[in-house]
């Protein structure tokens, strides 16, 4: 994100809505992990961890595959020849 943008009324809602709800999900992470984590026994956590572990390449894989441009076909038909331009045998 470019600083200008924060100029523009539409982009600084976005972004400020945004903001706030990073700073929220991360003030609240530390109390959901707190009151998850006694109650898991080693064999889920370890599969919890195991989990977060294959997931995240599998999402990156996932996303790359999605971004990625598809070739371009070749074209179909004659090439074009450029034509000379309308006034240049008459001089």
């Amino acid at each position: 994100m470019n600083l200008r943008d924060l100029l523009h009324p539409d982009r600084a809602v976005a972004f400020a809505f945004k903001l706030c709800c990073a700073i929220l999900c991360l003030l609240a992470l530390p109390s959901f992990l707190a009151a998850l984590l006694p109650q898991l026994s080693g064999t889920q956590l370890f599969g919890l961890v195991l989990l977060g572990l294959v997931a995240s390449p599998i999402a990156y894989v996932i996303r790359e595959r999605q971004h990625r441009r598809p070739a371009r076909e070749a074209r179909r038909g004659a090439e074009r020849t450029p034509l000379p331009p309308p006034n240049e045998g008459e001089a």
